[in-house]
């Protein structure tokens, strides 16, 4: 056991490295400018020198451009004013000051206990990607969010680097187990579905990018700032090309462009090339697919994931796949060819209503 403090300062510092790391995504800067510097440019020339276009309608663009710029604005950035805020909030959720009691690090077989005070948590190792590192502490890393941060002086310590090599060879033995179990459960028949989808990267890949284009024919590709930052500018270019202003019609299409660049960019090549490096190898076997217990698993060669069949909120027979729509806009996808027995997994065990309310 590992046992540390954690600071008001600590924390300030965590909630400025967990703001600052999507700053280190391809293509940050790029969208950072659009949303910004592109959106008000075109939001300017347009209100001061539309001068026939209402007034009413200038003044909305210039609004919502404003609006759209100040979003971004702080959003990306006031680091320091949004880790006080989150500082803020951390105390006014934790009026007892639990958080900054002594915390309190364990192994207990493959789960990883972390508490303080009166509040405990547990991680199971096979979930976890890594360790990162500030100026002062040091990060835990879990599904690609910080979970928990260790004081780096803590880390020198023998305690410290004896916990630390075990999670890491728990967390390897802990990927390789599961990948053993789904393989048996798979030979045991013990699944209501099971296959080795073997399909090659290049494959997957191709059917990611169709999957996700598809999303944005369905409700669960979207939330509201992306509907209204769709819906807004297509009533302008709908307006001006009504009243014949063609030059303001282009103008206005442009500012739909901009507000929705992430749409586009789904649509463009570089949507297949990201996704791509993101694919993870098969097995040797392939991908093992299965619904067992309430959860859908899908294993690669070096991880597996679990979806709850509960959180599924829609399911779409594509062309070449069944597509499945999660909440938390997670997706996944079923070759043709095993969807329906795929389907057919997913409606058993289940009363007559809730066959009924499986989503279509």
């Amino acid at each position: 056991m590992v046992q540390y403090k954690i600071t008001k300062e600590d924390f300030l510092e965590m909630a400025e490295y967990i703001l600052r790391k999507k700053t280190k995504q391809k293509g940050y800067w790029l969208k950072l400018f659009v949303m910004t510097v592109g959106v008000m440019g075109v939001a300017l020339w347009m209100f001061f020198g539309a001068r026939e276009l209402p007034a009413w309608l200038r003044v909305a663009v210039l609004g919502v451009s404003v609006l759209i710029t100040t979003v971004a604005v702080f959003q990306n950035g006031f680091y320091g004013l949004r880790s006080k805020m989150a500082l803020s909030q951390q105390e006014s959720r934790d009026q007892a000051g639990e958080f900054w009691k002594e915390h309190k690090l364990s192994l207990q077989g493959n789960i990883l206990q972390i508490s303080y005070g009166g509040s405990s948590g547990k991680v199971d190792c096979r979930h976890i990607e890594g360790w990162e590192e500030s100026e002062t502490l040091k990060y835990l890393i879990v599904d690609g969010s910080v979970i928990e941060a260790i004081p780096k002086k803590v880390c020198e310590t023998e305690q410290w680097k004896e916990l630390f090599e075990k999670i890491e060879e728990t967390s390897q033995k802990s990927r390789r187990e599961v990948k053993d179990d789904a393989r048996k459960s798979a030979a045991d028949n013990n699944a209501r579905f099971s296959e080795w989808i073997v399909m090659t990267e290049d494959e997957v890949a191709d059917e990611l990018v169709r999957l996700k284009r598809h999303s944005y024919t369905t409700i669960a590709g979207w939330n509201g700032m992306t509907f209204f930052g769709l819906i807004f500018p297509l009533i302008l270019v709908v307006y001006s090309a009504v009243l014949q202003q063609w030059g303001y019609t282009v103008l206005c299409f442009i500012l739909m462009i901009l507000c929705n660049i992430h749409f586009f960019i789904t649509f463009s090549p570089f949507c297949r090339k990201t996704i791509r490096k993101k694919v993870e190898p098969p097995t040797d076997e392939g991908y093992l697919l299965t619904v067992a217990g309430g959860k859908i698993t899908l294993v690669t060669r070096d991880n597996s994931y679990n979806y709850d069949i509960r959180s599924i909120r829609k399911t779409v027979n594509a062309n070449t796949a069944l597509y499945l729509y999660f909440s938390g806009q997670q997706m996944l996808f079923v070759p043709k060819q095993y969807a329906e027995a795929f389907i057919k997994a997913l409606s058993e065990r289940r009363s007559i209503s809730e066959k009924a309310k499986l989503p279509q």
